[in-house]
């Protein structure tokens, strides 16, 4: 079963990225593609096989996206923001297309996601649209992925897919697949950016992938996910990829078990990080010379590593920390200058 897991952009430095996964799906390219020399040095920076997908830049797609293209391409100030997203057939559009297909080029990538957005609707006029667009330009051996966002109905989608060969994207927890010859889903968290995947969110994900991989004539699967924790629920996933098989293959209160020392072990994982960086900074006050302006940088560091490990809990670190460096400081610094 080959099912590809990774995040929407780094959400680490990207050397430990590529140190942990096999696929990126690059989301600079949405908002403003990189320049090529920078997209080159990433391919040549990622390790061996390792695979870019990208977002193609919302000039396409996305109406809005006037100001940034207006400000990024210089265009003449009688521009008008008609000329812009839902596929139109305009310079504008296929320029943004020229972009997103040297972006691809240069990072060496085979699939390239066009996200509407939810006010993209079902018309007849952007239907016209899309057909005219993948029909016009040069597919280049590209494999063309679809995120539907708008209120389209099941059968409209899975009929432009077929006519336009497209792979349908989606949330597996929020809508169905409809149509394509691999599996690409992003995960975007059941009740929203913040939401944290628990053990049992992965399992069942994990089953839903392989049996789409079977619909799909035993294809593979991209698993992308694009919420606050993407990096630890990705690395949770890939666990559970390679040490379980299917839940009606094994004691569901063993899974449960399972799932939640998992997600406990991660947990604990984080406070001993936490902990050996708090120690550091103790040592630091009691043993070293360090200024106070030094202790504060350290301190601020500690700080945001809380901030990244537990964003729900924030406040943990003055409850727990901040407080016993400031004590510490005033027992032996101060003491010792006579303060």
């Amino acid at each position: 079963m080959d099912i590809r897991i990774g995040c929407c952009g780094f959400p680490v430095k990207r050397e430990e990225y590529f140190s942990k996964f096999r696929v990126m799906e690059v989301q600079k390219t949405f908002y403003s593609p990189p320049r090529v020399e920078t997209l080159r040095r990433w391919r040549m920076e990622a390790t061996k096989g390792f695979e870019f997908t990208l977002k193609a830049w919302q000039v396409i797609t996305h109406e809005a996206a006037s100001p940034t293209y207006r400000r990024l391409k210089k265009h003449p100030d009688n521009w008008k923001k008609s000329n812009y997203g839902s596929f139109k057939p305009t310079d504008e559009v296929f320029g943004a297309w020229e972009e997103t297909e040297k972006a691809a080029a240069a990072l060496g990538a085979g699939i390239i996601v066009f996200q509407c957005p939810p006010s993209f609707l079902p018309t007849e006029l952007n239907k016209k649209n899309l057909r005219r667009f993948f029909r016009t330009i040069d597919r280049g051996g590209y494999t063309f992925v679809w995120e539907v966002r708008g209120d389209w109905k099941e059968e409209e989608v899975k009929a432009l897919c077929e006519e336009l060969d497209l792979v349908h994207c989606v949330d597996p927890f929020k809508a169905k697949i409809e149509r394509g010859r691999i599996r690409y889903f992003r995960m975007h968290g059941i009740g929203g950016y913040r939401y944290k995947y628990t053990g049992m969110d992965l399992k069942k994900l994990r089953d839903f992938c392989e049996s789409e991989i079977e619909k799909a004539g035993d294809r593979h699967a991209y698993v992308l996910f694009n919420n606050i924790s993407m990096m630890h629920d990705a690395m949770r996933f890939k666990w559970i990829i390679e040490n379980t098989g299917r839940i009606k293959e094994i004691n569901t209160d063993f899974i449960k078990s399972l799932c939640h020392r998992i997600e406990y072990d991660e947990e604990d994982e984080k406070v001993e990080r936490l902990s050996r960086e708090a120690e550091r900074i103790v040592s630091l006050i009691l043993h070293t010379d360090y200024a106070r302006v030094d202790i504060e940088i350290e301190k601020s560091k500690l700080r945001e590593l809380c901030r990244q490990l537990f964003p729900d809990k924030e406040y943990l670190y003055e409850m727990i920390y901040s407080q016993r460096f400031d004590r510490l400081w005033e027992q032996f610094r101060e003491i010792e200058k006579g303060e």
